[in-house]
């Protein structure tokens, strides 16, 4: 089995900017790299991957078929890479997450719901449940629960 080529997100964020703009010197203004260290960053590759990504010209650069392929899976990825690292971050200053508030039969819905209320339009982003469990199941579905 060969082994298959491991590759660096910079070169796929180089990739995509340079064949969303189709000129090197112009991609390379927009990363904020010189025009040599793009170049070679997408021979690289284009070395690592075996296979030609852009047809080159004086005007620019236009994808080949196979730099089209790529481009519509390197898309993914960067949206996926920068969806994780947006989660991260909303999981690291809590503004995502997930909080359970329990409810028994002493708690007044009076009380707890415009609370919850209040907690569920401040932080969207956090996963929230509800539950108003019988003296028995309590101990069951409140495990995991610590208090802030």
């Amino acid at each position: 089995m060969t082994a298959k080529p491991a590759v660096d997100l910079r070169l796929l964020a180089y990739f995509h900017k340079t064949a969303e703009i189709g000129n090197i010197i112009s991609a390379a203004a927009a990363l904020n790299v010189a025009q040599p260290t793009l170049s070679k960053a997408i021979q690289q590759l284009e070395r690592q991957l075996a296979v030609t990504l852009f047809q080159r010209s004086p005007t620019g650069v236009v994808l080949t078929q196979k730099g089209e392929q790529l481009l519509r899976h390197t898309r993914l990825v960067l949206a996926q890479v920068s969806d994780a690292v947006e989660e991260s971050e909303a999981l690291r200053s809590g503004t995502a997450g997930r909080v359970r508030i329990g409810a028994g039969r002493l708690t007044s819905p009076m009380t707890s719901f415009p609370i919850s209320g209040r907690m569920v339009a401040a932080y969207s982003a956090i996963r929230k449940r509800a539950i108003s469990p019988s003296p028995s199941t309590a101990p069951k579905r409140l495990q995991g629960w610590r208090p802030i």
